[in-house]
């Protein structure tokens, strides 16, 4: 009879163990969970963000290069910012970040034209940026021209309407 509560006593506590293992895991792998959700919703906050940004000031940053007079040091800022966001925009993307986006599953099935792409915008702030060192402003609106095209063949192709 000892022994057989003694047995009892042991499964007992040994079933108590492995209850507050599963427990622990469980709420681990719930936290673990949470925790990329919220990577994912920050990485969309500051990918819409930034794409934003990168609207709004292109679109500015093309109302001041017809301007008779340009002001090449605002410029310079503008497009410097405009080159900074879109460098940044690369690590904004992760695996798994589809959900609760505007982006279309395409971005990461069809991930090499996608980068391609974004290089392609970045090329075009870069070169922007140049043209606002070298106060060309033929080379400056080529460069504009270039990251803008680029904007809209990607929003067809990779951003949903809805």
């Amino acid at each position: 009879m000892k022994k057989m509560h003694k047995n009892s006593l042991m499964l007992g506590i040994a079933l108590t163990f492995s209850a507050g293992s599963i427990a622990v895991e469980t709420t681990e792998r719930v936290n673990t969970q949470d925790a990329t959700v919220l990577m994912f919703e920050e990485a969309i906050s500051q990918r819409q963000s930034t794409f934003g940004l990168i609207e709004h000031d292109a679109k500015d940053m093309g109302k001041a290069l017809k301007a008779k007079e340009v002001n090449w040091d605002r410029l310079e800022l503008a497009a410097k910012k405009l080159h900074e966001a879109s460098t940044r925009l690369d690590s904004l993307f992760p695996e798994g970040s589809l959900e609760g986006s505007k982006a279309k599953d395409k971005v990461w099935d069809d991930n090499v034209k996608f980068e391609r792409l974004l290089n392609e915008m970045d090329d075009g702030f870069e070169l922007l940026y140049q043209a606002t060192l070298e106060k060309d402003k033929s080379l400056a609106q080529q460069g504009l021209k270039q990251a803008q095209s680029t904007c809209k063949a990607c929003h067809r192709q990779y951003r949903s309407r809805w």
